[in-house]
């Protein structure tokens, strides 16, 4: 499922939002090799906080038997796999943009005349 902006900016704070801005099209072909490089970092960062709230948020849901708890841990739930996904969807474009510029740089170009 890909998450669009404007549920993004409902679901982040603004320097996430910023970074999912930039992961899009016409911005990202604008970063350098290694602004690309910290962008893939900070977003795999994310998506391993968000990943792992899901999974605490799964852990507590399970181990309770209140209903508040469990009402609450859903809602957290729903919103923490929201941003995993989001956050994965940063990162898989960051990182194809990535690779892209990776083959670029490693390309030998051919020589212009006999050696």
């Amino acid at each position: 499922m890909e998450i669009g902006a404007e549920q993004a900016s409902k679901l982040c704070s603004a320097l996430e939002f910023q970074l999912f801005q930039e992961s899009l099209h016409p911005e990202i072909l604008t970063f350098s090799e290694e602004r690309v490089r910290k962008r893939v970092q900070r977003a795999t960062e994310l998506c391993q906080l968000w990943s792992e709230r899901v999974r605490l948020e799964q852990q507590r849901h399970n181990a309770s038997a209140s209903d508040s708890t469990r009402r609450r841990a859903t809602t957290g739930y729903v919103t923490a796999e929201l941003k995993a996904t989001l956050f994965a969807q940063v990162l898989a474009r960051f990182e194809t943009r990535l690779a892209q510029q990776a083959r670029k740089t490693r390309t030998i170009p051919k020589p212009l005349g006999p050696v």
